[in-house]
């Protein structure tokens, strides 16, 4: 497989998924537009500005250590499945 090609199949879903954040985003934040009271939307939990911001930085590590760990994990099925082919090869 092509090097491009190996790089390419993890960063389509990768592209995907954040394609999907930025529209849901979007719809959220055009939906807390124009309230009567000039507040915003709120996550459900969240007391003030500041710990939705706490949550979400939180909650984007978390994403990005799973999705490294993915990777990680998917490179290494691949060496091991490849090892295995070479070794009956």
């Amino acid at each position: 497989m092509a090097r491009t090609a190996r790089l390419a199949l993890p960063a389509a879903p990768v592209t995907a998924g954040t394609g999907l954040l930025v529209l849901l985003h979007r719809l959220a934040w055009s939906a807390g537009q124009g309230l009567a009271d000039g507040t915003r939307l709120k996550a459900p939990g969240c007391v003030d500005e500041a710990s939705c911001d706490v949550a979400y930085a939180r909650l984007h590590a978390v994403t990005a250590l799973l999705t490294v760990a993915a990777f990680l994990l998917l490179r290494r099925r691949t060496a091991t499945a490849r090892t295995r082919r070479e070794a009956t090869a």
